[in-house]
């Protein structure tokens, strides 16, 4: 009898609210308003269903804020097609730093072709005798194999 009160005097307060990315109304299920205020912690409490549908309600709403700041789209084994958030926030731009040592590389074969390995290895050993931001600039010029090879995949190209 007492369930029969509480659920006849219960509603669903149901909110509007819109998503910034995609100016598409969104609606979500916040609680329960009761029109005494001693019944709202005796319902929660006794009504271990609406625990659980909040808790659902609350993962679906998460989802789909995650899904609206981008997905990728997969096929599971079994042929379901799956949207998947795509990750997001700061990532290290691993293809970046490659790139710069990769250009730095082949600025140090061009320096060694245009300045020959007498020059080269002179003005390096000028920088060796110098402070320490000279000496670490020392270290990262000397003509290490690799650097002789570019050295040599350019001078075959300008010769």
């Amino acid at each position: 009898m007492d369930n029969a009160i509480i659920a006849a005097e219960t509603r669903l307060t149901i909110v509007y609210y819109s998503v910034k990315r995609h100016n598409r109304p969104n609606y979500a299920i916040i609680g329960r308003s009761y029109k005494n205020s001693w019944l709202h912690s005796e319902a929660i409490m006794a009504d271990p269903q609406m625990r659980d549908f909040g808790k659902r309600v609350k993962r679906i709403n998460k989802r789909h804020n995650k899904l609206a700041n981008g997905y990728i789209a997969s096929v599971n084994h079994d042929g379901l097609i799956v949207a998947k958030v795509r990750r997001s926030g700061p990532r290290f731009p691993w293809k970046g730093v490659a790139l710069c040592f990769v250009a730095f590389f082949i600025f140090k074969g061009f320096l060694l072709v245009q300045l020959g390995e007498a020059t080269f290895n002179d003005r390096v050993e000028k920088l060796q005798s110098g402070t320490v931001v000279e000496q670490a600039g020392a270290y990262a010029m000397s003509a290490d194999p690799l650097t002789k090879w570019i050295a040599g995949q350019i001078n075959s190209l300008i010769h």
